[in-house]
């Protein structure tokens, strides 16, 4: 129950810059903004923070349609670097609202624009990564970083992959130089640690997860990725008291941390902890239809397999059929040894827990079985 840092981009701005607050404050900037050739270019910049508050805010096709307007914009003004930007994050926007195909396309529209932009190419990287095209992935990041060896998110991506990939020794050289180039990216910092977790290498993921939270206190992954550390290593008090802490600093997104508190409360006896539990199992479900937790996912098959464990939770019907829909998604192959071994973990938490869920002895013989013959 790892959460994905968000990337560092054109995104990663004080949180208040994304709130209800912001986006009426900006829409009002545009509104009275006069309709002329002086004033098109603060028009496009209005747009692009417009189009990132959306995106931040899990409104895709919000987000899809200003980027095309700040798109326009740059065209008009002849500024490539603009419209690079704009075409980066129209295709990240694309790829994160499951629709790879057009992220692809439009990536691959912006590099005709600027066949050298770095940006570029990851964006067409990461466009490639959800459309499960392993080998292309490959190849535009490796470009990115022979076009600019500097180009230290690459290195987290390339990191981010081969972890996936189960190749840990690899993922460890990338992540190094990743903070190697920013040491203080709280990005490379959170992945070295979930990689470090996987490894059960328990107590150097703590230097990392910690390391970033004092970076960056107000936000949340790395309290989530501390209490899934302590929830892998079986220490639950411990995993409890991170997994509350993630979710007072920012309770819209807090999927993974209720999940965890889910399954931790399910372990204990009593009715007033089963009550507990269910509470917070609930919560995940209204967080996932919110959408608001999807960026912090790899992949929507991730965001979706925390609902199907709040679902075994809950002793819900649609248990089965919706942990059949993630073992046949096509998505599957993509899913790393990480989220799998998370999945397992927290199933096998409730199975042995006082008053199991009815389906988690299924679930689990689904998941092992298909865990194996892949």
């Amino acid at each position: 129950m790892k959460e994905k840092p968000l990337a560092k981009s054109i995104y990663s701005q004080h949180q208040a810059e994304f709130s209800d607050a912001m986006l009426q404050q900006v829409r009002t900037q545009l509104v009275m903004l006069p309709l002329h050739e002086r004033t098109r270019r603060e028009r496009g910049r209005l747009l692009s923070h417009l189009a990132g508050i959306y995106w931040r805010q899990g409104k895709y096709r919000e987000a899809i349609n200003v980027w095309q307007q700040v798109i326009e914009i740059a065209r008009q003004e002849n500024d490539r670097e603009i419209l690079a930007t704009a075409y980066s994050a129209l295709a990240t926007t694309y790829a994160h609202s499951g629709d790879s195909e057009s992220a692809v396309r439009y990536a691959k529209q912006g590099l005709a624009y600027s066949p050298h932009n770095v940006k570029l190419m990851y964006a067409l990287a990461l466009a490639f990564d959800f459309a499960g095209d392993e080998q292309n992935t490959l190849t535009w990041l490796r470009r990115a970083i022979t076009q600019d060896p500097a180009f230290q998110i690459a290195y987290e991506q390339l990191g981010r992959l081969h972890f996936r990939r189960g190749r840990f020794g690899e993922a460890e050289q990338f992540l190094h130089k990743a903070l190697e180039l920013d040491p203080i990216s709280t990005v490379g910092l959170n992945e070295l640690g979930n990689l470090y977790v996987a490894w059960k290498r328990f107590e150097e993921a703590f230097v990392q997860f910690h390391r970033a939270r004092e970076l960056e206190p107000d936000n949340p992954t790395a309290y989530n990725n501390i209490g899934n550390a302590y929830l892998r290593m079986g220490k639950l008090d411990e995993a409890r008291r991170w997994f509350e802490r993630r979710v007072q600093i920012k309770p819209a997104d807090a999927l993974s941390a209720h999940l965890g508190l889910g399954v931790i409360y399910r372990t204990l006896p009593g009715d007033k902890a089963a009550r507990q539990s269910a509470e917070h199992f609930h919560q995940v479900l209204v967080v996932h239809a919110s959408d608001k937790a999807r960026l912090l996912s790899d992949r929507i098959l991730e965001h979706d397999a925390r609902r199907a464990l709040a679902l075994t939770g809950l002793d819900d019907p649609e248990t089965l059929t919706a942990w059949q829909a993630v073992v046949t998604h096509p998505d599957l192959p993509q899913i790393g040894p990480g989220p799998r071994s998370d999945w397992l973990h927290s199933l096998t938490l409730l199975a042995q827990a006082p008053n199991p869920p009815r389906e988690v002895e299924t679930v689990l013989a689904l998941l092992r079985t298909k865990f194996e013959r892949d």
